[in-house]
């Protein structure tokens, strides 16, 4: 039933990614933004989460990182793109740049969003040094926007912010995270997946994991409140 009914957005969400260019990121923003406010619609996200607790995989590529849950909901075989809910349950205060380019849409809650600027910003920050801030906002619930793997920026959550991502291909192997009040450089790799940690804390989501952020995200109106014909359950698996 699930897929039934997640077939046709996947679909469509496949053709846009690929036909993006992660690279240009203006044009980009258009499609992204109209295929990620199809796929937030309650009922659908509701249906794309079922379909994760169905599918073995997906769960064991979901996983809890830095303060925050990261639920992977699809990958694109044929491009390596990912669309993923991601739930801050805690502030995280840190500058980073990415692996890859991605597009956010905010379905709940809001950060203050900062940037930093691209690769020079970058060097700065794989050497230790904050780079100074250049443009700095409130992304609040529905606002999307679209940044290059080069931009270093931060994002300092509210409790329980929920936004959903489309993560492009890789376009580096290594990205840079500085904690903003320690001044303490962390470097990641290629990712692994959570069957391979890479620092403190970073583990996989079980299905009791998923079904304990389904009845937040239930109560915080991201997912319906009635769960569509054929869920299923996680406390049942």
């Amino acid at each position: 039933m699930n897929e039934a009914a997640t077939r046709p957005h996947l679909e469509r969400l496949d053709a846009v990614l690929r036909n993006v260019d992660w690279d240009r990121i203006v044009e980009s923003l258009e499609p992204l933004e109209r295929i990620l406010r199809e796929l937030a619609v309650p009922e659908v996200l509701g249906a794309l989460y079922e379909r994760v607790l169905a599918k073995p995989e997906l769960i064991r590529r979901s996983e809890r990182f830095n303060l925050f849950s990261k639920v992977l909901l699809h990958r694109d075989p044929a491009t390596g793109c990912k669309l993923r809910l991601h739930v801050f349950e805690e502030p995280i205060a840190e500058a980073h740049n990415h692996r890859a380019s991605f597009a956010a849409l905010i379905l709940r809650g809001s950060y203050t969003h900062t940037l930093y600027g691209g690769e020079e910003a970058s060097a700065l920050l794989s050497g230790g040094e904050v780079p100074h801030s250049l443009f700095v906002q409130r992304q609040r619930s529905g606002t999307c926007y679209a940044i290059h793997h080069a931009m270093v920026h931060s994002t300092l959550a509210d409790e329980t912010t929920v936004s959903l991502m489309l993560q492009g291909p890789p376009g580096r192997d290594e990205f840079h995270i500085i904690d903003l009040g320690s001044g303490q450089v962390r470097s990641r790799t290629t990712s692994q997946g959570p069957d391979v940690p890479q620092e403190a804390g970073e583990r996989g989501l079980t299905a009791v994991d998923l079904d304990r952020l389904r009845g937040q995200l239930r109560a915080a109106g991201v997912l319906p409140e009635k769960a569509p014909v054929g869920e299923v359950s996680a406390r049942k698996r």
